[in-house]
């Protein structure tokens, strides 16, 4: 079994991206040792060492052993001067997921006659680090990430969220200077290596074929450096203004956090069919009634000494509608002793009690400090971090 990610606590920044990303719920949030934030948490009972953390991670801070973005980094620019003899940046590299049956290898017999597309494997698309593109699109002409068909992914959801970093707004964003024309996302099975060439060879021949003509396209450089000073002095003095609200003065409260992961759970919702459903169907698909999975969409209730302080509706993420629910919310109370009642429920219907969550407990609160009520795994209740 391949090594657990790890983390690096002095660069961990308490994100939490690793823990959205994670198909596996093996991640989740601790206090930091230092107070001041969260630190992620590896369980290696639960990680595969699929590295889609280390691709989630902005700050470079958790993956597997010789996984991690700086090493994928390393490796990647060691491709590009070992392994990529084109000077001009004209190629076109295909980062292949290795996890795809027969892809890699039909694949490369089919482009081996072809000098303007080189092959770069990869584990899945979904561990591909943003800084991993950025290095290869500064040598080559583009770049295309093939990945598995919807369902057929190792890791639940890589070519998405992938996708989501390149053209979206998930973390780690790929750099706006990068031009997306350069990139393509595609999914075939492993029998369609042939419609996979077809694809490479259409975004090819899209590309500008040098960086000199690459470079005619560029907004010229006085006009954009200008416009990126003035917006930059801007945001500074507005942090600076707000600062002097901000910051400067000493806490006059303490933080209840709720932090909470909690499994993606669903339901299921049963009707009987009716007469001219049962008539539309063959005779040996006819069944007595037609269910739905439906997710559970979950609220918050806060209490603080008998008032209500929080009512918040957390919903599930992912395609697949059963990927983990991360509950988060700080309640600033005052210094002293307080009592805390909290609620964690499903809106639908649930099918089992166990589904809903309570806590109640009275706390001494210090100011400045901040008290982590958090999900456990073993014991399925909601606990306060010692």
């Amino acid at each position: 079994m391949p090594a657990s990610s790890r983390v690096n606590p002095e660069t961990c920044s308490g994100c939490t991206q690793c823990v959205l990303d994670c198909p596996y719920e093996a991640i989740s949030m601790h206090p930091h040792t230092s107070g001041k934030r969260l630190l992620a948490s590896v369980d290696p009972a639960l990680c595969v060492s699929c590295a889609i953390c280390a691709a989630s991670c902005d700050d470079h801070a958790i993956g597997p052993p010789n996984r991690t973005a700086i090493e994928q980094i390393a490796r990647t620019k060691a491709f590009l001067q070992e392994g990529l003899t084109d000077k001009d940046g004209q190629k076109v590299v295909v980062l292949a997921c290795g996890k795809n049956g027969r892809m890699l290898e039909d694949l490369r017999r089919l482009i081996a006659v072809d000098e303007t597309i080189c092959l770069y494997p990869v584990d899945c698309c979904g561990t591909i680090h943003s800084e991993v593109l950025e290095t290869l699109l500064s040598k080559c002409a583009g770049a295309m990430l093939l990945g598995c068909p919807v369902g057929n992914c190792i890791n639940r959801d890589g070519l998405r969220l992938v996708r989501e970093r390149i053209f979206e707004k998930r973390v780690p964003f790929l750099h706006r200077s990068i031009e997306r024309s350069r990139l393509s996302l595609c999914a075939f099975s492993d029998k369609e290596a042939h419609l996979a060439l077809s694809a490479v060879q259409h975004l090819r021949s899209n590309l500008v074929k040098t960086p000199r003509e690459r470079e005619a396209f560029k907004e010229p450089w006085l006009p954009f450096f200008l416009r990126r000073t003035v917006a930059t002095a801007v945001v500074l003095g507005g942090i600076a203004a707000i600062s002097q609200f901000l910051y400067g003065s000493a806490p006059n409260s303490s933080i209840f956090r709720v932090a909470v992961q909690i499994p993606g759970r669903a339901k299921q919702e049963c009707r009987p069919l009716t007469a001219e459903e049962k008539a539309k169907l063959p005779m040996h698909m006819q069944r007595p009634e037609i269910c739905d999975s439906v997710s559970l969409d979950y609220r918050l209730s806060v209490m603080v000494d008998r008032l209500e302080k929080s009512n918040k509706v957390f919903t599930h993420r992912g395609v697949h509608g059963d990927s983990p629910i991360l509950i988060h919310d700080d309640i600033h109370v005052s210094g002293g002793r307080h009592d805390f009642e909290i609620a964690l429920a499903p809106l639908q219907a649930a099918p089992q009690n166990s589904d809903s969550f309570t806590y109640k407990g009275s706390l001494d609160m210090e100011v400045g400090r901040i008290y982590l009520l958090r999900y456990e795994h073993t014991s399925n209740s909601l606990e306060l971090a010692p």
